[in-house]
C-alpha cells in the first residue's frame, strides 16, 4: 500500500468476542464491508468463559411465570440451530454441539406449584417432562433419579465456535489495541488512524463491543456507562476416572438455579471438565478458592450423589460480566446497542443474544463500497488473531 493510504470500510468492529464475530459474519453475508480489531485472542474474556448454553429463557421461569427476559430470548436457539445447520445467513457448520438439550432437575424442596407450571401448556414450547428411566446415561451415572424437564436449548463447544469464525473470516480480523486517540470524527464519518502503520481507515460506522474493555474507550462516548457483575465459576475434573456428561440446571426455591453443570471435552481429547455456574458462581464472588471448593463439594454431594468428590480437582474461574449500567446492577433483559452518531456501543449480555445484537448493529449500517474496498480490507498490515482456550487449561 502507498504511504498513508486510506482504505474505506462500511463498518469497523472493535472487540472479538461473540458480539463482534457474529456482527462481522452477518455483515459479510449482507454485503456490508466490515473489518474487526481485537487486542488479544478471539473470545478471550467473557465468550470463552461462558458455559456454551444457547438459552431459550427456561431458567428465567423459576418464579412460576413468563418474564420479559424469557420472551426476549425464546427465539434464540432456533437462530443458532439454523446457523449450525448451515441454513442461516451466518453459517457455523464447524461448531461442535455438545448436547442438543439440557435439563432442569428439581430438588426435593421445590414447590409443587412451580413443578405444575414447568409441565404446563404455557411452558410446552420450552420444556417437556422426562421420567427418570429415560434420562441420559451421564445423569443416571451421577445419581440423578427423579423426573426432570428437558429444555429445548443446545449447548455448544465455545472453543470450536471461535475457531469456526476465525477460519471463515480470518482475512478481516486483525490484532490491534484500539484506543480513543485512534478514532477521529470527520465529514465522512470516523477515521481510524494507526501510529505505527502507514494506513488510515475511513469508516462509516464503528461498533464498540469489547465487553469490559469499554472502560478504556468510554472517553469516546462519556454518556454511556458500564456495569460489571462478577462470577466465581468452578471447573472440575476427575483425578482417576472421566466425569460423565451432564448438562443440567439444578433448581430449588430460588429464582436462580442452585447449580448449573455443563460438560466440556478439550478439542484435543475427550477428557470431560464440569463447568459449574448458577447460584454457586453468583454467591461465590466473595469467597476465596478454598471456601468455594467446600461449597461446590457440598452441592455436588447432594445433587450428584454417585460422584466421589474426593477424586475431583477444582479450578476457580473468575469472570466479570460487562453490561450497560442498570439501576441496582440488574441483569439486562436484551442485547444492548446505542448509537452516538457514527459510533455504536453494544453488549450482547448473553451468548445466545449475539444474533439480536448483530441485527441491531446492521440496522444502522449500509453498503455503497466496491469489491475493491473489500480486497483492501483483507490486506491490512496487521497481524491476524488466534482463538482463546478454556481458562481451566491454562495451568495444564
Amino acid at each position: 500500500m502507498n504511504k498513508m493510504n486510506t482504505v474505506h470500510a462500511d463498518l469497523c468492529i472493535v472487540g472479538g468476542g461473540i458480539a463482534g464475530l457474529w456482527t462481522l459474519a452477518l455483515a459479510h453475508a449482507r454485503g456490508i464491508q466490515a473489518v474487526l480489531f481485537e487486542k488479544n485472542c478471539l473470545g478471550s474474556e467473557q465468550t470463552i468463559c461462558s458455559q456454551g448454553i444457547i438459552h431459550g429463557g427456561s431458567k428465567y421461569t423459576l418464579q412460576g411465570k413468563i418474564t420479559g427476559a424469557t420472551q426476549t430470548i425464546s427465539g434464540m436457539p432456533k437462530h443458532w440451530q439454523q446457523a449450525i445447520a448451515g441454513e442461516g445467513e451466518v453459517k457455523l457448520t464447524q461448531t461442535k454441539v455438545l448436547a442438543e438439550h439440557q435439563f432442569m432437575v428439581p430438588s426435593s424442596g421445590i414447590e409443587t406449584k412451580l413443578l405444575s407450571f414447568l409441565g404446563s401448556k404455557t411452558m410446552s414450547s420450552l420444556t417437556t417432562g422426562v421420567k427418570s428411566q429415560h434420562l441420559p446415561q451421564g445423569m443416571q451415572q451421577a445419581g440423578i433419579h427423579q423426573q426432570c424437564f428437558q429444555l429445548f436449548e443446545p449447548i455448544i463447544a465455545v472453543d470450536s465456535l471461535l475457531k469456526d469464525f476465525q477460519q471463515q473470516f480470518n482475512d478481516y480480523i486483525y490484532q490491534y489495541d484500539i484506543k480513543p486517540e485512534n478514532i477521529h470524527e470527520n465529514t465522512d464519518g470516523l477515521l481510524l488512524q494507526f501510529d505505527a502503520e502507514s494506513i488510515n481507515i475511513q469508516c462509516k460506522k464503528i461498533l464498540l463491543c469489547s465487553g469490559k474493555g469499554f472502560e478504556h474507550l468510554q472517553p469516546l462516548c462519556p454518556k454511556q456507562n458500564m456495569q460489571k457483575r462478577p462470577l466465581h465459576m468452578m471447573a472440575v475434573t476427575g483425578l482417576q476416572e472421566n466425569l460423565p456428561s451432564i448438562f443440567s440446571h439444578f433448581v430449588g426455591r430460588s429464582s436462580k438455579p442452585l447449580l448449573t453443570i455443563t460438560s466440556h471435552p478439550n478439542l484435543e481429547n475427550s477428557t470431560n471438565t464440569w463447568y459449574l455456574g448458577g447460584n454457586l458462581a453468583e454467591l461465590g464472588v466473595e469467597k476465596n478458592h478454598d471456601s468455594q471448593v467446600v461449597e461446590a463439594k457440598r452441592l455436588l454431594n447432594k445433587l450428584t450423589p454417585k460422584i466421589d468428590c474426593s477424586q475431583l480437582s477444582f479450578h476457580s474461574v473468575f469472570i466479570d460480566r460487562a453490561e450497560p449500567a442498570q439501576s441496582n446492577l440488574a441483569r439486562p433483559d436484551d442485547a444492548f446497542l446505542k448509537s452516538f452518531n457514527h459510533l455504536m456501543v453494544a453488549w450482547p449480555t448473553k451468548l445466545a443474544l449475539a444474533p439480536r445484537l448483530a441485527e441491531k448493529a446492521l440496522a444502522e449500517c449500509d453498503s455503497t463500497l466496491s469489491k475493491e474496498n473489500l480486497q483492501q480490507l483483507s490486506q491490512l498490515p496487521f497481524n491476524n488473531v488466534g482463538t482463546a482456550t478454556y481458562p481451566w487449561l491454562h495451568n495444564k
